[in-house]
C-alpha cells in the first residue's frame, strides 16, 4: 500500500511556498500525520483528518453503487495487505541533500507505521461503515492513547534520533518552532522536544529560547540541530 496522501515524500512538509514539493495529494505532510496514518482501516482516517482545501470529508467501507452496479471497498474476513511503501518520486529533486530532507525524519515515522500496529486504530470492520468528523469510531479514548504514544515517540526522536542523523551527516529537515507574542511576551514551542530554539531581532544576535521573554515588534525564530551545526528555516513572528 501507498497512500499519496500520507505515503509520498515528495510532498511539502508544511504550508508554506518555501518547502519543496507537489501538494496535489496534500497540502503538508509532516511527521505527526505519518505516525497517525491507520494503515489496516483507510476510511477511518476520515475522523481525523481533513482534505487539502481543510474541509471535512466522509469515506464509506463497504457496498455502493457505481453506474447502477453494486460495488465494494470491503477487505475479506482474514485478509490483510502485505505493508506499506513510501515513495519520493524524484523529478523535482536536484541534490543528495534535498532527498536527505525530503526523506528525513518521515521515514523514521513510515517505519513506525509499517513495524507497529497501534492499539489506538479503529479496528476494520468487515461488514462496512460509514466515516467521518462525527462518527466518533475513533473515540476520545483511542485519541488519548495516540497522543500519549506520539509524546513519547516526538521525544525519542528529538532527544535521541536527530542526533545520531546528525551524527551521520544526514541533512535532514529540522521543524520550524510555532511561536507567538503574546501580551509583550515570545513563546515558543517544537514539535521535537529537546531541540534547541533561537530567536532575535533582525539582523541582531540569536539568542537561545528557555522560557517566554519579553519581546515586541518583528522577531525572528528558528530550531537548532543537536550538534548545532544546522538550522531550521527562519520565520518572522510579529506582535498580535
Amino acid at each position: 500500500m501507498s497512500v499519496p496522501e500520507v505515503l509520498y515524500l515528495d510532498m511539502p512538509y508544511g504550508v508554506s511556498p518555501k518547502e519543496h514539493g507537489y501538494y496535489w495529494a496534500a497540502r503538508a505532510l509532516d511527521s505527526y500525520k505519518i505516525f497517525s496514518f491507520m494503515p489496516d482501516n483507510l476510511a477511518a482516517n476520515a475522523e481525523q483528518w481533513f482534505d487539502i482545501e481543510g474541509q471535512s470529508f466522509s469515506l464509506t467501507d463497504g457496498v455502493y453503487k457505481l453506474d447502477e452496479q453494486q460495488q465494494s471497498s470491503l477487505l475479506q474476513a482474514n485478509k490483510v495487505i502485505s505493508g506499506i511503501s513510501a515513495q519520493l518520486w524524484s523529478e523535482t529533486i536536484r541534490s543528495p541533500q534535498l532527498v536527505e530532507y525530503m526523506t528525513f525524519p518521515r521515514l523514521l515515522m513510515v517505519a513506525e507505521r509499517a513495524w507497529h500496529q497501534a492499539d489506538w486504530q479503529v479496528p476494520y470492520q468487515v461488514a462496512g461503515a460509514d466515516y467521518n468528523q462525527t462518527s466518533n469510531y475513533f473515540n476520545a479514548e483511542a485519541r488519548a492513547m495516540q497522543a500519549k504514544q506520539w509524546q513519547m515517540l516526538a521525544n525519542g526522536i528529538g532527544q535521541k534520533a536527530l542526533y545520531k542523523l546528525d551524527i551521520a551527516n544526514i541533512d535532514y529537515r529540522l521543524p520550524v518552532p510555532g511561536a507567538v507574542i503574546k501580551e509583550g511576551k515570545l513563546h515558543m514551542n517544537v514539535i521535537f522536544p529537546g531541540l534547541q530554539l533561537q530567536y532575535r531581532q533582525p539582523s541582531s544576535t540569536w539568542q537561545h529560547y528557555v522560557k517566554p521573554v519579553t519581546a515586541s515588534g518583528t522577531i525572528e525564530v528558528r530550531s537548532v540541530s543537536p550538534l548545532g551545526q544546522r538550522f531550521s528555516r527562519t520565520i518572522k513572528v510579529e506582535m498580535e
